[in-house]
């Protein structure tokens, strides 16, 4: 499966996914449902289940230039190259929805000090230095960071970050039952939502989409008069 047209990629379901699978754990050692999905199991999985959460999310990773979800080292080169992907430089703007990837030294014979060793799904902002996030391929309070036998929501120090990137998500539209989607003729051809509050807008790309995926009804070209009834926001 590949993208689902029929879901809206969004923060608040991509994690509503990932805190679906809070408390499952590996059996036997490395062996679980997301490397089974992915068609590699019995390896480290953290990068695996991340990758399987955004694809229950409707976004799968391997196809939005990502060449090996399951390593974390080349999700963090690709992340920085993906179309709509943004890194977040300052740690204080992280938000619940972005891919937060770890760097916590030297964590076995021959890995690099400086590279990434471990990914996970921030759920909450933060606060004193610290955030939430859900992982799989860890522990609880004790044991391996990134390595150990389940899915847990962790409690992390900035400090530990090596970086953090926000998905292209598509913005949660609410909308009334007489919205409609109207292009103008012409030139300078634009889609409008009509309807926000007794008046129109532009829509972003990411807006338009879900827009589109909720079925707005798309009634094509109205004359300007018609739009001239609903002013325009902002």
């Amino acid at each position: 499966m590949a993208d689902d047209p029929n879901l809206v990629f969004t923060a608040d379901r991509l994690i509503r996914v990932a805190m679906r699978e809070v408390g499952t754990t590996e059996k036997p050692v490395n062996k679980t449902k997301y490397g089974k999905e992915y068609g590699l199991d019995g390896v480290f999985w953290c990068g695996i289940f991340i990758w399987w959460c955004f694809r229950q999310a409707g976004y799968d990773l391997r196809y939005h230039g990502f060449h090996n979800p399951a390593s974390t080292n080349q999700r963090l080169m690709d992340a920085q190259k993906a179309l709509g992907w943004k890194r977040i430089r300052n740690l204080k703007n992280i938000l619940p929805g972005d891919l937060v990837l770890y760097d916590f030294g030297v964590v076995a014979k021959g890995d690099l000090p400086h590279d990434a060793d471990h990914v996970g799904i921030a759920i909450s902002k933060v606060t004193d230095g610290h955030f939430s996030a859900v992982e799989g391929n860890t522990s609880g309070a004790k044991g391996s960071q990134h390595d150990g036998g389940g899915v847990f929501v962790k409690r992390r120090s900035v400090s530990q970050i090596k970086a953090v990137f926000r998905p292209p998500f598509e913005t949660d539209v609410p909308f009334d039952d007489d919205m409609f989607i109207a292009t103008v003729p012409g030139p300078d051809k634009r889609a409008f939502v009509v309807g926000v509050k007794g008046k129109r807008v532009i829509p972003d790309p990411a807006v338009f989409r879900a827009l589109r995926k909720a079925s707005v009804p798309l009634k094509g070209d109205v004359k300007s008069t018609t739009l001239d009834l609903f002013p325009t926001i902002g």
